[in-house]
């Protein structure tokens, strides 16, 4: 199999995977449980801003380029958006 037909059956796991995953998170908790410790937290007005990035992290399936994850919460932890993009 061609690697060009690989990777592009790894990337379109991966958008399903996290189609699935994040529309199912409630807490930024059950974000931290599901994909570990994120890259980074940013405290804002009012809310949370969490981000993964895949390398290094190994819990998200593997695809082309930098995947990142955002996740915004309110002040309770609870989660306002998801959302994910990849680089390179």
């Amino acid at each position: 199999m061609a690697a060009s037909v690989r990777k592009a059956r790894h990337d379109r796991r991966r958008a399903r995977w996290l189609r699935e995953h994040l529309a199912r998170l409630e807490t930024a908790n059950s974000a931290i449980s599901e994909f570990g410790p994120p890259w980074e937290i940013l405290d804002g007005t009012g809310q949370m801003l969490y981000l993964w990035k895949s390398p290094p992290a190994e819990t998200f399936p593997r695809g082309t380029g930098l995947l990142i994850v955002n996740l915004v919460t309110d002040q309770t932890g609870h989660v306002k958006r998801a959302s994910w993009e990849t680089r390179g």
